[in-house]
């Protein structure tokens, strides 16, 4: 009652403020190019200007981390989000945080039944790049605390406006009231043994709560994510026995729908200083308005021996190598990716990764060059570390395929998930009730 209290009156707070204080005018371009947003309920960049958009947990500046978007509800650390928008126009920007259902669908729960605070928040941090060729403003928005497990959409709006989207990022809180072991093995089918992965799991419910279910053999959603790819997961499986007296649900199924392509170690390169070449740099130039850094010319792997080595499982980390600080010092460059062909490939030519979300789109879109016979694309990259590969996407297809240029492979590490989904009797909302992430070269 207190904090419906506490709502009324920031509500009718707002009401005002915004009767007596206009927003800022907006042209008719403007106003056309806001009603062309349309809300997708992925990770997605609405504008052109947004670069780097970075899920973290609230770690140190100095400390070099990854992103995450799964993580406990019992978790202490917060998260943030960060992105950077180019140029030096501070923008007022504000995130909320939306409930979704397990098809990732906008829930029915009201705001407090999963938010503590009011669901309307502006960001910690908001700073201008220093020393910098590309000016960037940089923004920091703490994630709040959440109160029960289950998909969530961040979703960040200019102006107040939540029609006015700049981004939305997918987050996902769970719950470990189940126990899953898993197993990654070569495929059960013969074509497939070399080129992908088996995920075999068993889900044992015994500690959950009895009077919440009603069928475990269909109550329960299942979802597998291979390398935080929303591009690569596998859903709605149905076990393959179920023993309701040992309450274990064994997935160890035969038809194949539980396979992965194993596809190839990323590939990598190193851009975390202008003063000297990193790991698989060719070139680096200072002499325009922004620098050039020129990867190393890449080779199409498909057909190729498999060859072992560590990467980030497509992911990437920001820093700048003399400050040590990659936030706000570190600079923009464009970056010029290479790859050797002999003629031209039947299909559009992408380059991959997790700092365009995975997505074919014409920022990272190659182009044929028949003198050199090969494949060139050129991309602004904030300074760091990056792991990327190539992807072929025929005139037929919406799927980039990473194995038409990378090959496949069953021993491939790869970072896998799997998530439980439960709704209980009588609950309004998909609960993620278990949770495992393991390696295919750490099977338990």
């Amino acid at each position: 009652m207190q904090n419906f209290v506490k709502k009324t009156i920031y509500l009718t707070m707002i009401s005002l403020w915004a009767g007596c204080v206009p927003f800022p005018t907006q042209t008719v371009e403007e106003t056309q190019k806001i009603a062309q947003k349309k809300m997708q309920m992925d990770n997605h960049v609405y504008e052109d200007s947004i670069y780097t958009v970075l899920l973290q947990y609230d770690l140190p500046d100095k400390k070099t981390h990854l992103q995450v978007d799964a993580v406990p509800l019992s978790q202490t650390i917060p998260l943030v989000l960060r992105f950077d928008e180019i140029g030096n126009k501070q923008q007022n920007y504000y995130a909320r945080i939306i409930h979704c259902t397990a098809e990732w669908q906008p829930s029915t729960l009201n705001e407090f039944e999963y938010l503590n605070d009011f669901n309307d928040f502006l960001p910690q941090e908001v700073q201008l790049s220093l020393n910098t060729k590309v000016p960037y403003i940089h923004y920091k928005f703490v994630i709040p605390k959440l109160k029960i497990s289950g998909n969530y959409l961040i979703a960040i709006y200019r102006n107040g406006n939540p029609q006015d989207l700049i981004l939305t990022k997918r987050l996902i809180v769970y719950e470990n009231q189940l126990n899953i072991e898993s197993t990654v093995r070569f495929s059960s089918g013969i074509e497939e043994r070399k080129t992908h992965q088996q995920i075999d799991f068993r889900i044992d419910y015994k500690n959950y709560p009895p009077n919440t279910l009603i069928d475990a053999r269909n109550d329960f959603k299942i979802v597998i994510r291979q390398n935080m790819r929303w591009d690569k997961v596998i859903q709605n499986l149905k076990p393959f026995q179920a023993n309701d007296f040992d309450k274990v649900l064994d997935f160890n199924l035969l038809d194949l729908s539980n396979n992965f392509l194993g596809l190839n170690e990323y590939r990598r390169f190193e851009m975390q200083s202008i003063r000297f070449l990193g790991f698989n740099l060719a070139q680096i130039n200072l002499l325009g308005e922004i620098g050039e850094a020129r990867v190393n010319p890449d080779d199409i792997r498909k057909g190729m021996a498999y060859v072992q080595y560590p990467d980030f499982n497509g992911y990437f980390i920001v820093n700048n190598f003399e400050m040590n600080a990659g936030n706000r010092e570190a600079d923009y460059m464009n970056v010029i990716f290479t790859l050797k062909a002999p003629q031209e490939l039947e299909g559009q030519v992408y380059v991959m990764g997790a700092f365009n979300q995975w997505k074919a789109t014409a920022k990272n879109k190659m182009h044929y060059n028949p003198t050199k016979k090969a494949y060139v694309a050129q991309i602004w990259l904030k300074q760091g570390i990056y792991d990327y590969s190539y992807g072929l996407k025929r005139a037929d297809s919406n799927i980039v395929d990473e194995a038409e240029i990378e090959g496949s492979h069953q021993a491939t590490e790869n970072q896998y998930e799997i998530w439980v989904y439960h709704k209980p009797v009588g609950g309004r909302s998909d609960l993620i009730v278990g949770y495992k992430a393991f390696s295919s070269r750490q099977n338990n």
